[in-house]
């Protein structure tokens, strides 16, 4: 009996097929993503072999984020996108989207800026939304190709 991931469906431990490898009912291919966006090294050293290979030939790794919220200023993130085998992505156009979930029922969208990063990879957006504050649930989200990752912002008095 064939057994399939539980998560993208690919058949498990097929011939051929290095990154099918069964990891407790998921593939190798899914866990070596999810674990390299988690930040594991050796996941992350793993995953950019097989992208050298040609395994993986639509993989991004996540980009590294940080934002700094002050009710005077607003929000302010700072955004780096990394190549596939580590090098900075530099002048990369890439999509930004401030929401508020409301309690993760609704997605109110806030702000939706296309960027592009420097030449070292990086990018700086503060929001031109001056009532971000009294928004609950907000996060912010990078938005590249097919890819989308998301991080929470804890704002005082709402958090």
């Amino acid at each position: 009996m064939k057994l399939n991931c539980h998560i993208c469906n690919r058949e498990l431990e097929a011939e051929n097929d290095p990154l099918s490898i069964d990891c407790g009912g998921d593939c190798w291919g899914c866990i070596g993503e999810i674990e390299a966006e988690m930040g594991c090294e050796s996941s992350i050293a793993q995953v950019r072999k097989e992208f050298s290979e040609g395994l993986r030939e639509d993989w991004m790794p996540s980009p590294e984020t940080d934002y700094e919220f002050n009710s005077e200023t607003g929000l302010t993130i700072s955004i780096q996108l990394f190549r596939p085998l580590g090098e900075p992505w530099n002048n990369e156009k890439f999509n930004l989207k401030i929401v508020s979930k409301n309690s993760g029922i609704n997605e109110e969208l806030i702000e939706h800026a296309s960027l592009s990063t420097n030449i070292d990879g990086k990018c700086v957006y503060t929001s031109a939304s001056k009532n971000l504050q009294n928004k609950t649930d907000l996060w912010y989200f990078i938005v590249r190709k097919q890819n989308k990752w998301g991080q929470p912002v804890l704002v005082a008095g709402n958090a």
